[in-house]
């Protein structure tokens, strides 16, 4: 019964999701009144219910699919080998190869949590509330981190403004941080006071586990501060005291129940299949380090993903136990805790070994690649990020941490630059260009501000 109720809930907010990206024209004037698209027999307000988890499942859609391709191939842990993919591994983009990630990210999932917060604010969900802010906090600064500024305080207006200014990724943090801090105060609340309606099945995350949420919170806080900690030694304390208030953090996996509603990969490498993965510079890491892990990543007898990656009911982690250990092993690393680090370090391989199946191998592989607690500064971060790598596999944090850290080190593959951004989409050029060319570059290899 429980697999048939979620398989319901999933396949409505598959349909919402698919139906989430169709905006009507809407056209006011002599012959057209403003509500001529406005059918009276249909609901025009609905409950956040409804709304969270297509919001969740086009979040976990763009992350796994273009998101995750398009990155893995910067950062060589794949290789297109055919039809499109082929030209982007000599990174030949144009904008319009980047507009069904944009449209995904703002008509249904950001569009969607955003109509979550106003309308659980208005009515004093506060648990809703909450979990909307969280998960705004997540995908605009995941947007941010691929395109750099991008529309968000005027993003959601609609008709009242198709031309949103954009703002910058340094505001956007700022922004996220305190949606955070807002959603942590929310998502405490308990009993009457987290209003009349309160998350349940339909989130497909933590199905309404407001504890939970709060530590999601705090982990994406302390991603957030480590993307400035090379620049700004405050960040290392505050990521540092995220970490610790993320204690128990419990796996933020979007999951995917069936073939019909299959995880991303799946779904692409069903219909495609024109990128490679034996040859790669993750596939030649793993066989140099005898890297047990590699059956889970890579399907090495059909050159295909492994089941960790695209099983048709592998889950999408937004972030999870093995990025948490990470995260502290690298700050520690920056404050020069050696000891905590190498701590951190070996709990974030056990969490990966553990969560690609091979539990109880880790001994012996950490024995044979241990943390470098009396190398250089820069040897050590090399192995948390190296090792990062592998753990975070066809996560788009890997291109974050390639261009914060320059690790692992990469040879480009055309020319004498690898890309380090996303362009804009096609639409934003021809319909916001005035505000898109404000402080910005349409440029594959311009930095965004945090990648200094």
């Amino acid at each position: 019964m429980k697999n048939k109720i979620y398989n319901k809930i999933v396949g409505a907010a598959l349909t919402a999701l698919l139906l989430g990206g169709v905006v009507a024209c809407k056209k006011e004037g002599k012959f057209f009144t403003k509500d001529i698209n406005q059918d009276p027999n249909q609901l025009t307000t609905v409950k956040p219910d409804v709304l969270l988890a297509p919001a969740e499942l086009a979040l976990a859609y763009v992350q796994n699919g273009d998101f995750s391709r398009y990155t893995g191939v910067f950062t060589q842990q794949y290789t297109g080998a055919y039809r499109q993919f082929a030209s982007y591994d000599n990174y030949t983009f144009n904008s319009a190869d980047f507009g069904n990630p944009w449209n995904s990210m703002y008509t249904t999932c950001m569009n969607n949590l955003n109509q979550v917060i106003t309308i659980s604010e208005a009515k004093g969900y506060k648990n809703y509330a909450g979990v909307g802010k969280v998960l705004m906090a997540y995908s605009i600064t995941l947007c941010a981190d691929m395109w750099g500024d991008v529309p968000y305080s005027e993003a959601f207006k609609g008709i009242d403004n198709l031309q949103p200014k954009y703002d910058t990724q340094k505001d956007i943090y700022t922004a996220a941080l305190k949606l955070c801090d807002d959603a942590i105060t929310e998502m405490g609340a308990t009993g009457t006071s987290a209003g009349a309606v309160v998350p349940g099945a339909e989130d497909l995350i933590y199905g309404g586990d407001m504890t939970n949420w709060m530590a999601f919170a705090h982990g994406l806080k302390a991603r957030l501060y480590l993307h400035q900690a090379k620049f700004d030694a405050t960040a290392i304390t505050k990521g540092l005291a995220e970490v610790t208030a993320a204690a128990g953090l419990v796996d933020a996996g979007v999951p995917f129940a069936a073939a019909s509603y299959g995880n991303p990969w799946f779904q692409y490498e069903s219909e495609r299949a024109d990128i490679t993965f034996l040859g790669s510079n993750a596939y030649n890491m793993m066989i140099a380090k005898n890297d047990p892990r590699i059956d889970a990543m890579i399907d090495t007898v059909n050159d295909a993903p492994g089941f960790f990656i695209a099983d048709a009911a592998a889950p999408v982690y937004l972030i999870n136990t093995t990025e948490l250990s990470f995260i502290e092993a690298e700050l520690q690393a920056r404050k020069g805790a050696a000891p905590a680090a190498a701590t951190a370090y070996d709990a974030a391989v056990t969490a990966s070994f553990a969560l690609a199946g091979h539990a109880g191998e880790e001994t012996a592989y950490l024995t044979a690649h241990p943390y470098p607690s009396a190398g250089t500064a820069a040897a050590q971060l090399q192995a948390i990020i190296e090792e990062k790598y592998i753990a975070m596999y066809a996560s788009p944090e890997v291109f974050n941490d390639w261009r914060r850290t320059g690790f692992p080190v990469l040879t480009p593959k055309n020319g004498s630059s690898i890309p380090r951004r996303f362009l804009y989409p096609d639409s934003e050029e021809q319909y916001n260009s005035a505000n898109m060319a404000t402080g910005t570059t349409n440029n594959l290899y311009a930095k965004v501000w945090w990648d200094q």
